[in-house]
């Protein structure tokens, strides 16, 4: 009976098709996210770069510049400075109070309006214009489109360390870059140098991104990422694994079950099988090659199993003409009883069974009377015919003890079983047709019975050999045979 296995081998090869799958899978969601996180920062970077740049070649860059020279003026005479990282505090709010008047400003007004229709046409966090403060490495914000949370004109962030090559290149402006403020969280930030008419640098426009809004369309992108990849990744496990059950798993599982059959009960009426040459597998592999060996196995495995069927059958016929013969050789020709060689073996069997201290038998010793005077009378075939009858008396009452032909007329029983016990009950029954015969004038002489006997049982205090018992056993037939002729 075959074992049974926790896991199939379709089973093993699916689940190692998923795992695979998955990671691979996974791996190209994670480059892919990855991927789409960087084109999605570049894009909106360069949006924030594109709409600065349109914002500071169509704005007034003379009303800009007039505008900076105002909150210039005052933020010089304003002490002390409090950037917006102080927001909230009464020294901000101060600070930023010196600057109330430049928000009636015409200049502004009209700067403001013109960024906030840019903003309100665009997703963008907010548009401001900015100068650049070498000195105190600050950004002092001129107009700020943003509806709330709007850094009022005066207002001043410390300059960011990756911006600093601001100080030493005026013209290069602010490169698009992330920055994470708590004020505005995650921003895309980029600005652009505003010029004046005769091509003075009146400030920097900046636009601001919000990253929620990269975020969202980010994770939109991997969503749509992680569906195609996930059905894709369905449709490869689902082509694998029925191309390896196709190619791997089922044609082992015929030839397994090929095997199988080799011990189950469909191959009793059967000794030759054809379960692998049935097989039609066409992998163009080293199953393929398996299968093809098998078959050629299977070949030759029926091929000697004929020869052996063959052989078998030819050596059943040989023993039994050895058989036949070997009887024939220790059968009498005449009376078909067993032979004088038949009674050596025999004779050579008891013998081993008195040395070995375990034996019960006797031996009757019978003689034929007037069997030549019969074969000078009638002649051999009458003689003949008066052998076969006189053997068939001894026969008859002997069933269960063999009858050995060891002379002409001379006859023995080696005693045994029922025989052994009733001895005396056979003998006498054979002396009764004796009588019977020599009464009947009516029949042939070579019809007639007339049988002289004698007998022994073996005892191992006066035996120690077959011969022992058959001298007795003569001696008493001889005794019968001279009563028998009136001596």
């Amino acid at each position: 009976m075959s074992r049974k296995y926790k896991h199939s081998l379709r089973y093993k090869a699916a689940l190692f098709i998923v795992i695979i799958t998955f990671i691979v899978s996974s791996a190209s969601i994670l480059a892919g996210a990855h991927i789409i996180n960087n084109y999605i920062t570049r894009r909106y970077k360069l949006k924030a770069t594109e709409l600065a740049a349109t914002i500071a070649a169509t704005i007034d860059g003379d009303t800009v510049m007039r505008l900076k020279d105002k909150i210039i003026e005052i933020y010089d005479k304003t002490e002390p400075k409090v950037s917006t990282e102080y927001w909230d505090s009464d020294d901000f709010n101060v600070y930023i109070s010196r600057f109330s008047s430049i928000e009636n400003d015409s200049d502004y007004l009209a700067l403001l309006e013109y960024l906030r229709k840019v903003h309100n046409v665009n997703e963008i966090q907010c548009t401001y214009i900015s100068w650049v403060d070498a000195d105190t490495k600050s950004v002092l914000y001129l107009v700020d489109s943003a509806m709330e949370d709007q850094c009022p004109p005066g207002s001043f962030d410390p300059l960011f360390e990756i911006n600093k090559n601001i100080l030493t290149n005026p013209d290069a402006g602010f490169p698009a870059y992330m920055t994470d403020t708590e004020l505005y969280g995650n921003l895309v930030t980029a600005g652009v140098p505003i010029y004046t008419s005769d091509e003075k640098i009146a400030g920097y426009s900046f636009v601001d991104i919000s990253m929620k809004n990269i975020d969202q369309e980010q994770n939109r992108q991997v969503l749509w990422l992680f569906l195609m990849d996930g059905f894709i990744s369905l449709i490869i496990c689902f082509i694998c694994i029925k191309y390896v059950h196709r190619t791997v798993t089922s044609p082992i599982n015929n030839l397994r079950d090929a095997a199988l059959s080799y011990s189950g009960t469909d191959r009793k009426n059967s000794l030759t099988s054809s379960r692998f040459l049935e097989l039609d597998i066409h992998t163009g592999d080293e199953i393929e090659q398996l299968c093809e060996s098998m078959k050629q196995m299977e070949r030759d495995m029926n091929d000697n199993i004929t020869s052996i069927i063959s052989m078998t059958n030819e050596l059943t016929e040989k023993k039994i003409e050895v058989s036949q013969i070997s009887k024939m050789a220790r059968t009498d020709s005449l009376t078909s009883v067993h032979n004088k060689l038949a009674y050596d073996e025999a004779v050579y069997n008891l013998t081993e069974e008195i040395k070995a201290g375990n034996t019960v038998f006797g031996l009757a010793v019978f003689d034929l009377n007037n069997l030549k005077a019969i074969n000078d009378t009638y002649g051999h075939d009458r003689g003949n015919d008066y052998i076969i009858h006189n053997v068939r008396v001894v026969c008859e009452e002997f069933k269960y003890s063999p009858v050995f032909r060891i002379g002409g007329d001379e006859f023995v029983v080696v005693l045994k079983n029922a025989d052994y016990e009733n001895i005396d009950y056979h003998l006498a029954k054979i002396d009764e047709l004796n009588s019977q015969s020599a009464m009947a004038f009516e029949i042939n002489d070579w019809e007639r019975t007339s049988i002289a006997f004698g007998y022994a049982l073996y005892d191992s205090h006066q035996d120690n050999s077959v011969a022992s018992v058959f001298h007795r056993a003569d001696m008493a037939m001889y005794k019968k045979k001279k009563i028998m002729k009136g001596l």
